[in-house]
């Protein structure tokens, strides 16, 4: 249901924001999980709207894919001509860096091919290519294994200290 009702809007910014519709389904798939982990921890509190809350979520996952597009080259949303209220995102310069600095940290900490792997995806290389260049058996594999780099560097970046503070 979820998914029939705001996946729609959620392809529609990605699209017009450099992404493509794998990018969509990858960032949407993350927002859920976000906010199904938000739930179980009891962080969700009194939500006005959900469709506001979703949107948020996948709105800045999409940015921080952007930021750390292509390893560590960063990206400023004026270059990328990226449209976002300031409300959405009350979060500093200062505290952009730091995160962007956790998460540099944590993705030099993942083995050779992780890196690779993430690389190639941030660099919007399709999976099929990345399934070649890796040596993999297939499309799906290499999408497994991406989503699994994914999840090992998201979860050492949110047990890293910093990351609360």
């Amino acid at each position: 249901m979820i998914y029939k009702l705001y996946f729609r809007d959620i392809r529609f910014y990605i699209l017009n924001n450099s992404g493509s519709q794998a990018d969509a389904e990858d960032v949407f798939q993350e927002t859920l999980v976000v906010i199904y982990r938000n739930a179980i921890e009891g962080k969700l509190g009194q939500l006005v709207q959900f469709n506001a809350y979703l949107y948020t979520i996948a709105k800045y996952i999409w940015l921080k894919r952007l930021r750390d597009n292509l390893g560590n080259r960063l990206m400023s949303l004026e270059e990328r001509k990226i449209d976002i209220p300031e409300e959405d995102f009350p979060v500093s310069e200062v505290e952009r860096s730091v995160r962007l600095g956790i998460f540099q940290k944590h993705f030099l900490d993942l083995d050779a091919a992780c890196q690779k792997i993430l690389k190639l995806y941030f660099g919007k290389v399709p999976m099929r290519e990345i399934a070649k260049i890796m040596g993999f058996r297939n499309e799906e594999y290499a999408r497994r294994k991406k989503y699994l780099c994914q999840k090992s560097l998201a979860d050492k970046v949110r047990s890293d200290p910093a990351y609360d503070e």
